[in-house]
Order: C-alpha cells, then structure tokens, then sequence
C-alpha cells in the first residue's frame, strides 16, 4: 500500500513543481524554452495518451499563457 501511494506522488509532486521551477527561472526559460519542453515532454504525451487529456489541455493553456504573457495587466 505505501509503495503503490509514493508512485502516484511522484507525477502529482513533478507537476506541482512547474509553477515554483516557473517562478524561479522565468528569465531563463524565454531565453531557452527548449529546457521548458524537455520537461514538460513526458506529460503532453500522457495527456495526449491517458484519461488526463482534459487536466493536460489545460496544463498547457496555462504554460501558453505564462510563455506569452496573455492575460496580464498593462503595467501603470
């Protein structure tokens, strides 16, 4: 039962790690979007593959909208 709990942590804490290595590196990750899609890889394959289509679908709009800038206020 332990065992089974930590394999099903180990996706959960990759993806809810993004948004903090997000915050952390921001400047480097436009500099170098490739190390984004490297790390993101593995689960646009699960979305596209497995029942998490529709979390990955949003998972990616929200990425879009990090890359972008999208829906951000003009600053004063």
């Amino acid at each position: 039962m332990g065992w089974s709990l930590s394999v099903l942590a180990v996706p959960v804490l990759y993806l809810l790690s993004v948004p903090i290595l997000w915050e952390k590196y921001a400047v480097e990750l436009k500099r170098s979007p490739a190390w984004l899609e490297a790390y993101v890889r593995p689960w646009v394959w699960l979305g596209d593959h497995t029942f998490l289509q529709p979390l990955m679908a949003e998972y990616s709009y929200w990425v879009h909208q990090k890359m972008t800038g999208a829906g951000r206020r003009p600053s004063p």
